[in-house]
């Protein structure tokens, strides 16, 4: 099943819950193909549930993947296949299908994020699970003839498109939040989206809750209980002002390439319909490689509005924020909701701690990203709980206490010092507040409790109610129909209570492995019917996508964006965080409007490119055009990508337009598949690119009964500078960071004359662009061929730009090692570092003046490489129009 259908599927099916995810057979099997293991699996907001995903065991055969051959066999590994992925693994048959249910289960969410699915239906994903880092690097020479010396779990290896994991802890959560984050990764590097989101979205996607008993994963939780919780470890950085991350410099840093606390970045994205919109608008931006014309802050400014406003709104949502879990001391882990202690603190003196930050006497009050995952109901075992009341009471369910082992939770809490109310050995109820007063008790649980919990899977229903005088402590055990229960008073004084009421809580538990299961929020809402697919937004709204689709066309049409557009876009905004009935409403509005819409759009005064872009989001298509060398030099290959949104039915034509191609360019249909990048491909013969030429693409393709048209253009140029005047080496003590000045930058440029330089005299020479070049090569100068290695010197180059008027324009320049530019005699740019060559590294803003403009670069070397090259561009990074490159000098030099 591909990542489209998958994805329709999970929304339509209806299903029960008696399959689980099963591995078959264990003896070696031939390689089935992805569709012979389908992952049947329900989707509801950010929680999957498994129905059946088929996992099987093929031993040493390969699987095929999207690392080709380097992907291969590794001894005392084993390959595994399910639906999406192929694994190879020496964690055993147990573990090994655990990863692949995990993985299906997380992958139609990774599909709505990143908005693609893998392009190929019958090639799978490459991950590899090993013992420790050296059995994964044993692994990785295997396949790729290299090892890793990272840390932290895991990585993603873009050159075999492959994920690498190993334990790197005892948590199982961290196990799975390292699958589910390389696997994020993966798919980014298979469907050839960049490197978007690196590790700030990875980092808040690998949040999640799992459910054992119900094979059920959410995923991107914002509150959850185990340690690496970036949501914990986001609000405690940014909360300090020495650490604090203003919008504006988050995008200045490149945005969400950090991790960690940065995830909470995401979230602020995430949490908000209007913000996630718009976010999407920026991931569709990278995918379309405007970063590399404009910072992303800038396009950030063009998507969001003022920065400064949005972080006004940041630091509002981030004072709005806390979570309800915070760790203490090792170890803990969550099952659903059951949070569960290793039971073997750091501080031998103590105890597991995990806090409730949250208070008995504290007002309750509903927020959707509270313990933001699948609610259980109530069991009868803990009876009714109410926060916020005169005489508040709390509730857990606890479990697995049996032998030394105990568990439960802490009242009053101030740092280690608590009153304790726990159940030990399957045997006491024990009351400890001795650090404030209350007496150490320990009551005998009555035989009709303990035989009740025996047949109830030995769980413990606690109920904790903060009386005015005393503390009643109330204990169940049993099935529904067969509860037992047994009550104990202790007294309280007026200071004893205050602290009881006003202070947090904690969950803890000693010498074992005590599963706690707390009741303390009574507002937070029950989640809807889990058998049931819905949308895979937190929202659960069907109407997300197609409200996506009108903020990209107004995006591009800016200030012609029709009324009808933003009306319906308002509209169905609104209805986001409203119920079921209201956004079935608004989806019923867009399907009655849209067409209407579009006749709105096709009639409006936006420029042909921006239209047609417009038309083509509406419809669900992000259409991009690129221009890329061909394989003879003076070819090119003209490139449409085109992803889809909607499952609406699109087919049509693109077809190509380059002036002075030397054949006409044919056109080919296209039948648009809901989140597969797909590639239309023409190749002609452009034999002079100096200057720009457009070339075109030409979109026609029919939706829901309209006729649509979009004409997408770009320029093509070879932007680098093509030929240079040269002079040097000099000396320059200091290397990348020598700054001598020689005579060059100083006197009045002569290129006939001569100058002492490193180890004699040197003249200026022309170096120009090989004739036999690609046309669309970039020209750069390598000084180690022109002048031998050479160390602590440093060049000059020379070139004159004639534009046919003044304007703004940008100079991207790449060096090894340090860089200063002149233009017009005036020192614009200087950036003494030492480093490799990289294009368009440093992005220079300049002034050009009508006709005659000196460009002079000077360019240090320290050791090693030594190179430059510059491009003029426009100052939105594309083709410059009215411009060329002379080597000869004006009269009056």
């Amino acid at each position: 099943m591909t990542g489209a259908t998958l994805k329709d599927s999970v929304m339509k099916r209806s299903v029960l819950f008696f399959v689980l995810a099963a591995l078959v057979p264990v003896a070696p099997a031939a390689v089935p193909p992805p569709a012979q293991t389908p992952a049947k699996i329900i989707v509801n907001g950010n929680t999957s549930t498994a129905i059946d995903i088929k996992v099987v065991k093929v031993g040493q055969e390969v699987p095929d993947t999207y690392s080709g051959n380097l992907f291969v066999p590794t001894k005392g590994f084993d390959f595994y296949v399910s639906e999406h992925y192929a694994l190879k693994s020496q964690m055993g048959d147990d573990f090994s299908r655990h990863i692949l249910e995990v993985s299906e289960l997380a992958y139609p969410h990774w599909v709505e994020l990143t908005g693609v699915a893998p392009p190929d239906p019958n090639k799978r994903m490459a991950i590899i699970y090993a013992k420790d880092r050296n059995e994964l690097n044993r692994a990785m020479l295997d396949d790729i003839r290299t090892t890793w010396n990272g840390g932290g779990g895991g990585i993603t290896l873009w050159n075999n498109l492959a994920a690498y994991n190993y334990p790197s802890g005892a948590l199982m959560y961290h196990k799975r939040a390292l699958i589910i984050h390389e696997n994020l990764h993966m798919l980014q590097a298979v469907a050839g989206t960049g490197t978007m989101g690196t590790e700030g979205f990875t980092y808040a996607s690998e949040q999640h809750v799992y459910d054992e008993k119900k094979k059920q994963l959410t995923v991107a939780t914002f509150d959850h209980a185990p340690i690496n919780n970036w949501t914990q470890t986001g609000l405690g950085e940014f909360r300090n002002p020495k650490r604090y991350v203003s919008i504006q410099d988050f995008f200045a840093k490149g945005g969400w390439h950090h991790g960690g606390g940065h995830s909470l970045f995401s979230q602020f994205f995430w949490t908000d319909p209007d913000r996630l919109m718009k976010w999407r608008l920026l991931r569709d931006e990278f995918y379309a490689s405007q970063f590399q014309h404009k910072p992303i802050s800038k396009v950030a400014e063009d998507i969001f509005g003022p920065l400064d406003k949005l972080n006004g709104d940041w630091n509002t949502w981030l004072k709005g924020q806390r979570t309800t879990f915070h760790h203490v001391d090792w170890g803990w882990e969550q099952d659903g909701n059951a949070i569960w202690a290793y039971g073997f603190p750091w501080d031998q003196k103590f105890w597991s701690q995990m806090d409730l930050r949250y208070a008995p006497n504290e007002k309750v009050e509903y927020n959707p990203l509270r313990m933001d995952y699948p609610a259980e109901s109530m069991p009868p075992i803990v009876g009714p709980v109410k926060r916020g009341t005169d005489e508040p009471s709390i509730g857990y369910v606890i479990a697995k206490v049996g032998g030394g082992c105990w568990g439960g939770f802490g009242l009053g809490v101030e740092g280690r010092n608590m009153c304790q109310v726990v159940i030990a050995g399957n045997r006491l109820l024990v009351i400890d507040g001795r650090s404030f007063g209350i007496a150490r008790k320990e009551i005998p649980l009555t035989g009709e409790v303990t035989a009740a919990a025996a047949k109830d899977s030995g769980r413990y229903g606690v109920t904790i109610k903060i009386r005015k005088t005393e503390l009643e402590i109330t204990v169940r055990a049993g099935k529904p129909d067969a509860v037992k229960e047994m009550t104990t008073k202790i007294p309280v004084d007026e200071a004893q209570r205050n602290r009881l009421v006003r202070n947090h809580m904690s969950l803890i538990g000693r010498n074992g492995y005590p599963s706690i299961t707390p009741w303390i929020d009574d507002a937070r809402k029950p989640p809807p019917d889990m058998s049931k697919p819905a949308p895979p937004n937190r929202w659960r709204y069907a109407a997300l996508d197609p409200m996506f689709t009108l903020y990209k066309a107004a995006y591009f049409l800016k200030d012609e964006t029709p009324k009808s557009l933003l009306a319906l876009k308002a509209e169905l905004l609104a209805a986001a965080d409203q119920d079921e009935a209201a956004q079935d409403k608004a989806m019923k509005a867009y399907d009655a409007r849209i067409a209407a819409v579009v006749n709105d759009v096709v009639r409006c005064n936006a420029g042909t490119q921006n239209k047609g872009l417009a038309l083509a989001a509406l419809v669900g298509l992000t259409p991009q055009l690129t221009v890329r060398p061909g394989k003879d030099k003076d070819s090119v290959a003209m490139v449409v990508k085109l992803r889809g949104l909607l499952k609406d039915d699109v087919q049509g034509t693109v077809s190509f337009a380059a002036p002075g191609a030397d054949a006409p360019v044919a056109s080919e249909s296209i039948k648009v598949v809901p989140y597969r990048m797909q590639k239309v491909t023409q190749t002609c013969r452009l034999a002079n690119l100096d200057k720009p030429t457009t070339v075109t693409a030409t979109l026609k393709f029919s939706w829901r009964g309209l006729e649509i048209s979009a004409l997408l253009s770009e320029k093509v140029a070879n932007t680098s500078v093509p030929s240079w005047w040269i002079i040097g080496p000099f000396n320059n003590p200091g290397g990348h960071a020598g700054d001598v000045k020689n005579p060059v930058e100083t006197e009045k440029i002569d290129v006939k004359k001569k100058y002492p330089g490193h180890k004699g005299e040197v003249t200026w020479r022309k170096v120009e662009r090989v004739a036999l070049a690609h046309v669309l090569a970039e020209h750069v100068v390598d000084f180690i061929k022109l002048f031998g290695q050479r160390n602590n010197v440093a060049a000059y180059a020379l070139v004159w730009i004639d534009s046919d008027k003044a304007q703004d324009a940008l100079l991207a320049v790449g060096s090894d090692d340090g860089l200063v530019v002149w233009l017009n005699d005036k020192e614009v740019h200087r950036n003494l570092v030492a480093r490799g060559y990289s294009s368009k590294q440093d992005r220079v803003p300049i002034r050009l003046e009508k006709g005659r403009n000196k460009l002079l670069l000077k360019v240090t070397q320290g050791t090693a490489d030594w190179s430059f090259g510059a491009h003029v561009l426009s100052t939105d990074g594309r083709s410059l129009e009215g411009i060329s490159f002379s080597l000869l000098p004006p009269r009056q030099e």
